[in-house]
């Protein structure tokens, strides 16, 4: 008989998918379970994540939406994104991933914002 992936294992090949993007077969054999197997999981933490959290979120958005259409009166607009280059020192060992097409090394940073200001969400690359 097989033993039980249990729901850390569980979490954490699912978890590893979602941020890395690699291939179900590259997440399979590093957990050492099938393809389909890992395929299933990763469905099943996705479907039990939105279960628990959508309710919440989805509210959280229609929110947002609302002030969006109250305050500024731009219809059906969740946030406001924006982007910019921040300037650095570019490191030895990562040279061309930090080089940017202005001409100098940087970080990527984005922010989508709410119709109060408040950032909700912030992600640097």
């Amino acid at each position: 008989m097989r033993q039980c992936i249990n729901v850390d294992e569980r979490v954490a090949m699912a978890f590893w998918r979602y941020a890395s993007g690699d291939s179900v077969r590259a997440i399979a054999w590093m957990f050492g379970v099938g393809e389909s197997t890992c395929s299933e999981i990763c469905l099943e933490v996705a479907e039990s994540i939105c279960a628990e959290f959508a309710p919440e979120f989805l509210a959280s958005l229609a929110h947002q939406a609302e002030l969006f259409e109250r305050g500024r009166g731009i219809p059906m607009c969740i946030g406001a994104r924006d982007g910019s280059h921040i300037p650095i020192h570019g490191s030895y060992g990562n040279r061309k991933l930090l080089w940017c097409f202005k001409g100098f090394y940087s970080l990527v940073l984005q922010i989508v914002a709410g119709a109060d200001y408040r950032i909700l969400v912030m992600m640097q690359k």
